[in-house]
């Protein structure tokens, strides 16, 4: 079922109610959270905000039900995924800072498209380079592609993901 904007904030001002412990209503007056329009309500009903591109919601695990980045929201895939992964556990000022900014899902794209560019190079490289073996021996072809594709992974992970 699509909802209505006005449904969204009306649910969303519903949940600030409810939970008036948390302060939503107050914060959302003071400019402290987004204002109602920005709201949003995910399918499992839980309603969030979205600034700079980035939707977050309360993290309803602790008591607090600070505000995450809804990681659902968007399918980052491949070596985009391991770029977040990685600025999270071991650049974690850098992620906050991109978080803020609202650039972490435009770099982490960039990081992609870069990775694979690299990766889609190195394996004509490679191809070229055994063409010859191709047409002796289509199996050891195989074999031997697929450790190249398994190093190749690793280059361009060293080379331009984890870094």
């Amino acid at each position: 079922m699509k909802l209505t904007k006005e449904q969204i904030i009306k649910c969303a001002q519903e949940w600030a109610d409810y939970y008036v412990d948390l302060g939503w209503r107050e914060k959302v007056e003071s400019g402290e959270l987004p204002p109602w329009e920005s709201w949003y309500v995910r399918d499992d009903g839980i309603p969030g905000y979205e600034v700079n591109g980035i939707r977050w919601y309360p993290d309803v695990s602790t008591d607090e039900w600070e505000f995450t980045m809804d990681e659902f929201a968007y399918e980052l895939q491949g070596y985009a995924k391991l770029r977040k992964d990685f600025l999270y556990e071991q650049k974690p000022e850098l992620y906050d800072e991109m978080i803020e900014n609202g650039t972490l899902l435009i770099h982490c794209e960039q990081i992609r498209e870069a990775a694979d560019d690299r990766e889609f190079d190195l394996m004509m490289e490679w191809q070229a380079a055994h063409q010859d073996l191709m047409e002796q021996d289509r199996w050891e072809y195989i074999r031997q592609m697929n450790n190249a594709r398994s190093a190749i992974e690793e280059i361009v992970r060293a080379e331009i993901v984890f870094v």
